[in-house]
């Protein structure tokens, strides 16, 4: 029995020749992951202000806003308010703020200012009120975002009242 002599199939090689695998159709290269992670991403159409970002200007805003005569008494409320609140709660620690009285007004008006989630209200006197009518999860956001604002404050108290001092 001879061999076929012809042109070599796809599935047979040629006497002599190497093995070679038939090449395979081309489709696009799909990149990496990593290749991925390297490409530049698009440029935002215009600029991105983080949430961070827009407190610190909030704070300064609000800060800078505070007639001389009511500067200490301000700084005393937002320098304890931060404290009060991972010792005693959000509630108890807007209770102690608002017991100031006229003292905490100041600070009571610009919490209510802040667009704090959950807390989206008008004057100081109402934020209490709101806060008390806050789900579990929604108090704790509102926890978590006052601590934040209040973080700022307390930066921005030290910074601009520091100046005048």
């Amino acid at each position: 029995m001879g061999k076929k002599k012809g042109k070599p199939s796809a599935f047979t090689r040629a006497p002599g020749a190497a093995a070679t695998a038939p090449p395979a159709p081309q489709s696009p290269a799909k990149p990496s992951p990593a290749q991925m992670s390297l490409r530049a991403a698009p440029a935002p159409s215009r600029p991105v202000v983080l949430r961070d970002q827009q407190r610190a200007r909030f704070a300064y805003e609000r800060v800078a806003a505070v007639p001389k005569e009511k500067r200490k008494d301000y700084e005393n409320a937002v320098l304890s308010l931060g404290a009060d609140i991972l010792r005693v709660g959000l509630l108890a620690a807007l209770a102690a703020v608002q017991r100031l009285g006229e003292r905490g007004r100041d600070l009571l008006d610009d919490l209510a200012k802040a667009k704090i989630p959950g807390l989206e209200v008008e004057n100081g006197t109402e934020l209490v009120a709101k806060a008390r009518e806050l789900p579990v999860d929604g108090y704790m956001i509102a926890t978590r975002e006052t601590l934040a604002v209040v973080s700022w404050l307390r930066r921005a108290c030290q910074a601009t009242f520091g100046e005048a001092a």
